[in-house]
């Protein structure tokens, strides 16, 4: 098994900054995140895709726990990455 570069080692930790950032932005702004109108601020961090390749699967993570400590059904959870970046 090979070691990983330092590159990578700062990509990888990149994105679970990435990830834990967008998921407590939407937990701690919860009344404003969940619910049938949903405004989510975390939303501002799918820019980042565009500067760093790391941040696509960071924000599916980040979203999906975010849905998850946010109390979606299976079935919102499967469906919701869909129109994710």
């Amino acid at each position: 098994m090979s070691a990983l570069k330092p590159q990578d080692t700062r990509a990888l930790a990149r994105g679970a900054i990435i990830a834990a950032l967008y998921t407590a932005l939407t937990v701690l702004l919860a009344p404003l995140s969940y619910g049938e109108v949903q405004i989510r601020f975390s939303e501002a961090f799918t820019l980042l895709p565009i500067l760093m390749p790391e941040a696509v699967p960071a924000l599916l993570v980040g979203c999906l726990l975010a849905n998850i400590l946010g109390g979606c059904t299976i079935f919102d959870l499967s469906l919701i990455h869909i129109s994710e970046p």
